[in-house]
């Protein structure tokens, strides 16, 4: 403010000398500064933040005299703006952390002691300010990094001061995600090798800082093999005829956070591989001669690589047609037990043709095992059969076929039946019938006793004191060793002893009769012998 001499020498006066001036001026109380601008004229500035009384001391001079005085002014006081008192340090936190920090209390300052508010800049919706308390709150949102300026505002109701700090939100490495298993396209069984690659496999995996990478890819053995080409590329192929989910467990890396272990799986679609077998089930297949028709040889049942298989069954090869199979359960049966002999075949061998429900087959070569009975009791049927006897006593009827029957060792009893038979007693005492026809009949060895039945019969009775009958029609006798008794019966028979002390009757008809060898008796009976 400006001060004049005129304003202090307003109150002086001087009755008899010239005009007074002034020749000192100082503040006497209230503080500020003066100033002598030039002669009678002062600038006086009030002290800061100064609001008060301030007095002037000041000397009036004549030239001859002088006094001391006085003056005073007031200054008012005036509203101060609030002052930043130390500037906002920055703040950091690390991404997803929280936040929690509070602006130092004498951060700013008002001289007019006049209560300040604070207030900040438009805050992110995760951060929040309590004037009350000067205190920043809040969480760092996840996957959020980089900086916000707040800038704080302290008011005493006019004026205001501010000052700005960043906060910096430091990123932190952040673990990937994965959201479940991944599905990869399927592929049929036995299918070539399917390539798979990492962009499938990290398919349901993120992660919102860094790029994911595959590791640890494996597969179990049985489900088949991975070869990997590098650069995320694997090859994989499934094993051979496997069917169902190809399970893979591997990891997602970001190459800093624990690696996620995950899986993938890959459908290996089943195909039709056909059968691969038939097995005999339970017991070995096997039968007694002769066996009744329907007698259980045994049970067979196919293999396939494939499950829910169901099969059914027929003979490939069933030479004679000697079994028959069940179509629907497998299981073999005899069909024609006369064509069973162990002495002829001890085993049989049949093919087998598995067909599973896709129409695919599969063939099998089995055999057959023949028990062997003794003795044995067999007659035969209308075909023409051939009939083997064992060691023991045998007994077999020939039916009514052409047959041949075979006794083998022991006492057999052998009977032709109808039919142009041919019968071998072979070893052993045996009773022999040629029955109707034109029948074939070797004793073989032992004391056989021979039948020829009805019939131009040929008949031969080997060694051994035989008994052989012509009986009706031509027949042919032959003695051969022994002391045999042969009687031709009824037909113009050729009848010949042979070695030995043979009795010969011609019986009905013109018989030749030839003694042979030893000391035979021969009678003609009726006819021209």
């Amino acid at each position: 403010v400006v001060i004049t001499a005129a304003q202090l020498l307003a109150g002086v006066t001087d009755i008899d000398g010239p005009a007074a001036t002034i020749t000192a001026l100082s503040v006497a109380s209230g503080g500020g500064t003066l100033v002598q601008n030039s002669p009678g004229v002062w600038t006086y500035t009030p002290a800061a933040n100064y609001a008060g009384p301030v007095a002037f001391s000041y000397t009036a001079s004549d030239g001859s005299a002088s006094t001391s005085a006085t003056a005073t002014l007031a200054v008012a006081a005036v509203n101060d703006a609030p002052v930043l008192e130390a500037a906002l340090a920055d703040q950091s936190v690390a991404e997803e952390g929280v936040v929690n920090f509070t602006i130092p209390a004498g951060a700013f300052s008002d001289v007019d002691g006049n209560a300040l508010t604070l207030s900040t800049s438009a805050l992110p919706a995760w951060l929040s300010f309590d004037a009350a308390t000067r205190t920043f709150s809040g969480t760092a949102p996840a996957d959020f990094n980089g900086f916000i300026d707040v800038t704080v505002t302290a008011s005493d109701g006019a004026l205001s001061a501010s000052d700005t700090f960043r906060l910096t939100v430091t990123p932190v490495n952040d673990a990937p995600v994965v959201s479940g298993p991944v599905t990869l396209p399927g592929i049929q069984e036995d299918s070539a090798g399917v390539v798979i690659t990492a962009a499938q496999l990290l398919g349901n995996a993120s992660d919102v800082d860094s790029t994911l990478t595959v590791t640890g890819l494996t597969v179990p053995a049985a489900q088949g093999t991975l070869v990997s080409n590098g650069g995320g590329i694997w090859v994989f192929t499934p094993a051979a005829n496997f069917s169902g989910a190809a399970v893979f467990s591997y990891s997602v890396s970001d190459g800093t956070a624990p690696p996620v272990a995950t899986t993938a799986s890959l459908d290996v679609m089943a195909v039709n591989d056909g059968p691969n077998g038939v097995i005999v089930v339970g017991s070995p297949l096997a039968t007694d001669e002769i066996a009744a028709v329907g007698t259980v040889v045994g049970k067979v049942s196919g293999t396939s690589l494939d499950a829910g298989v169901t099969f059914t069954y027929s003979f490939a090869n069933n030479p004679n047609n000697i079994f028959a199979i069940a179509s629907l359960t497998g299981l073999i049966t005899v069909n024609d037990g006369i064509l069973i002999d162990f002495e002829q075949a001890a085993s049989h061998s049949v093919t087998v043709r598995a067909t599973d429900n896709n129409n695919l087959s599969f063939d099998q070569i089995l055999t057959i095992t023949v028990n062997d009975i003794n003795p044995e009791n067999v007659t035969g049927d209308i075909r023409d059969n051939i009939l083997v006897g064992g060691a023991s006593a045998d007994t077999l009827s020939g039916g009514f076929g052409n047959d041949t029957l075979i006794g083998g060792g022991g006492n057999d009893t052998i009977a032709g039946g109808i039919g142009n038979d041919t019968l071998f007693g072979d070893a052993g005492d045996d009773a022999i019938d040629g029955g109707d026809g034109n029948d074939t009949i070797f004793g073989g060895d032992g004391i056989d006793t021979v039948e020829g039945g009805i019939g131009n019969d040929i008949i031969n009775l080997g060694n051994g004191n035989d008994v052989a009958s012509g009986g009706d029609g031509n027949d042919i006798i032959s003695g051969e060793a022994g002391d045999d008794i042969i009687m031709g019966g009824s037909g113009q028979d050729v009848l010949i002893g042979g070695a030995g002390n043979d009795r010969i009757y011609g019986g009905l008809g013109d018989d030749s009769i030839y003694g042979g060898i030893g000391n035979d008796i021969a009678i003609g009976d009726d006819g021209n012998d």
